[in-house]
């Protein structure tokens, strides 16, 4: 799983803080956050050894692609299918393979210690924007979490007991 934030206006911050950005999301529907977000791979420098780690995983993919769902499925997505979009945005200039992530990609990434992305949205239509990408539900927590940090805790706004009372 990742988690899309648009971080254009905290950019002297740090990748800290943002907003859910997702192509279907409403606005009533979206939680502001906070992101750990420590180690992030720049879509727009990407080192080269990165990328022929990356080459490695999709030449030794075997997975098929699973039909249905929609465009933003990672499951439709295989590694060395992902691969082919990223050679074709390199030779045009674009990140849009960036935008749909297969699970593997996703284990090989952090398996190089990377911990999210740094992108750039609205490339398919729109006013461009800077975005985050965590890696790891634990990596996002609600604004209102006055809780620790737990980055082994997928929930958003889950606080310890004590500071209620209970």
């Amino acid at each position: 799983h990742a988690v899309v934030v648009d971080i254009s206006n905290n950019v002297a911050a740090g990748i800290t803080d943002g907003e859910f950005v997702d192509p279907w999301a409403e606005a009533p529907g979206v939680t502001p956050v906070y992101l750990s977000i420590r180690h992030p791979l720049d879509t727009a420098s990407i080192p080269a050894e990165v990328v022929a780690g990356l080459r490695e995983v999709a030449q030794r993919s075997r997975r098929q692609p699973r039909p249905g769902g929609d465009s933003w499925s990672t499951r439709a997505i295989t590694p060395r299918i992902w691969m082919e979009q990223f050679d074709e945005d390199q030779a045009q200039g674009t990140t849009t393979a960036w935008t749909s992530l297969p699970p593997e990609i996703v284990r090989a990434l952090q398996g190089m210690g990377y911990d999210g992305l740094r992108d750039r949205g609205g490339k398919m239509g729109g006013q461009g924007h800077e975005v985050a990408i965590a890696f790891a539900p634990g990596q996002v927590k609600s604004i209102w979490n006055r809780g620790t940090w737990d980055p082994e805790s997928p929930s958003l706004v889950r606080q310890p007991e004590a500071e209620y009372g209970i």
